[in-house]
């Protein structure tokens, strides 16, 4: 870690989340969630997410040690109507209910923060109302729909972010490499401005890769294992990273990334079993 950062001496602290599919039952949820009955639908929360909801906690804890000035938000942050398994993995299936949820549980990381925001996947998105676009305006920030370029303030750096669409079997930072090979030469090209870090979710993994002249994040999500057909084809790949990271800018405009995921994954679909 920098000298500079231990010292506290940066610029700027950047809170990066991805990935909170609220709704779902193997995701984050809080003890209180009120239905437009005013029932509360957390009572139905299992173990699980009781767990991801103290390493929640935990984040929002490390976000104030750090003295984080923004947050991002990349997309997914509710879990969308669950067309596909129709509806069975839902702890509701009201879009309305599942944005209220999200957005109590992101007030304490937003306020008083710059907030900004993309879309999320097409899945977890509706054809009938911008989730996401709702979300960023309860919390007060800026949506920038699918993709932005953020060159942030006080620094020499700029950030491209967005929820990303990608996939890959194996080789997953095979396809983060050859994204930045990309970017580089629309770079040198003119085509886009200067980037210095590709922020992505989708994947519910952390990976970190840092070239010369880049840095590609791959950030964890806020979901615990979900035995849909797709996460059957490779039951160790699909194990996913659960938490998020901070981004630091030092005054020497380096880069830092720390990571905050939970040590120990809820199990709520896969459970171990004795018998």
């Amino acid at each position: 870690m920098p000298d500079s950062l231990i010292k506290g001496n940066y610029k700027r602290v950047i809170a990066l989340v991805s990935d909170m599919h609220v709704g779902s039952r193997f995701a984050l949820c809080g003890p209180e969630w009120l239905g437009k009955e005013k029932q509360n639908l957390a009572s139905a929360r299992n173990t699980g997410q009781r767990a991801i909801y103290n390493h929640w906690l935990f984040f929002l804890e490390q976000c104030n040690k750090w003295n984080v000035d923004t947050v991002m938000l990349l997309g997914d942050l509710v879990n969308g109507y669950n067309r596909f398994e129709h509806g069975i993995q839902q702890m509701s299936t009201d879009l309305d209910e599942q944005k209220d949820h999200a957005i109590t549980l992101l007030r304490n990381l937003c306020k008083n923060r710059k907030v900004y925001g993309v879309s999320g996947s097409g899945y977890h998105e509706s054809v009938d109302t911008r989730v996401h676009l709702d979300i960023m305006q309860a919390l007060g920030g800026k949506y920038f729909g699918a993709i932005s370029n953020v060159a942030l303030e006080k620094t020499n750096k700029t950030l491209n972010i967005s929820h990303g669409v990608s996939s890959a079997f194996v080789y997953r930072t095979m396809l983060m490499s050859r994204e930045a090979l990309f970017m580089m030469e629309a770079i040198q090209l003119g085509k886009i401005p200067k980037v210095d870090v590709i922020v992505r979710g989708h994947w519910h993994k952390f990976i970190y890769i840092h070239m010369e002249h880049i840095h590609l994040l791959q950030l964890p999500g806020w979901q615990a294992y979900v035995p849909w057909k797709g996460a059957l084809l490779s039951y160790g790949k699909m194990q996913p990273d659960i938490g998020g990271c901070i981004l630091f800018i030092d005054n020497d405009n380096r880069v830092l990334v720390l990571k905050f995921t939970m040590q120990n994954i809820p199990h709520i679909g896969d459970p171990l079993w004795h018998g």
